[in-house]
């Protein structure tokens, strides 16, 4: 793709007639930057792919790798499958941070309220606090529509509480 780009920046180049189309030069390598950058959004993307399929091959270590490369991306999925991963690992403590910078985002309940409320339901895994549960039921409360991953996570909740009915 980029060759493309540089073979039609050199045709319109050596063809230009008049001033107007050399001076858009300019333009067309912002048109580069732009394009560079989602090449490299695509290539995160596609890395955050693999670091789920990782964690679903329970490679975690390998996952986590892959996570911390997308974090500047994708940062709250990225810190959310991270913690989920050293919880997995059995490492509580670099759970806990990770999950925990996600919690103490009060807008990510908001904006990604379903990373938000697995990161407090697996801080509930593992300081057994249950403000962490108390805020996820608070938050499901007021959502209008849920998808079936976050009405699995309130059931898991529910369970956890013994509040069957």
């Amino acid at each position: 793709m980029l060759k493309i780009f540089f073979i039609l920046f050199i045709v319109i180049f050596s063809q230009a007639k008049d001033n107007k189309i050399i001076e858009s030069h300019s333009e067309i390598l912002f048109e580069y930057k732009k394009l560079d950058e989602a090449q490299s959004n695509v290539a995160l993307k596609t890395k955050f792919n693999h670091a789920v399929l990782y964690l679903e091959q329970k490679k975690y270590r390998k996952a986590i790798r892959l996570f911390k490369q997308t974090q500047s991306l994708l940062k709250v999925p990225s810190f959310l499958n991270i913690g989920i991963a050293y919880y997995k690992l059995n490492s509580h403590n670099n759970a806990y941070l990770y999950l925990k910078k996600i919690y103490d985002v009060k807008e990510a309940s908001y904006f990604d309220s379903y990373s938000y409320m697995s990161a407090a339901y697996y801080l509930f895994q593992i300081t057994n606090d249950k403000n962490y549960i108390n805020e996820i039921i608070k938050i499901a409360s007021k959502k209008k529509r849920l998808t079936e991953y976050t009405k699995q996570l309130i059931v898991n909740v529910y369970i956890e509480l013994k509040q069957y009915k």
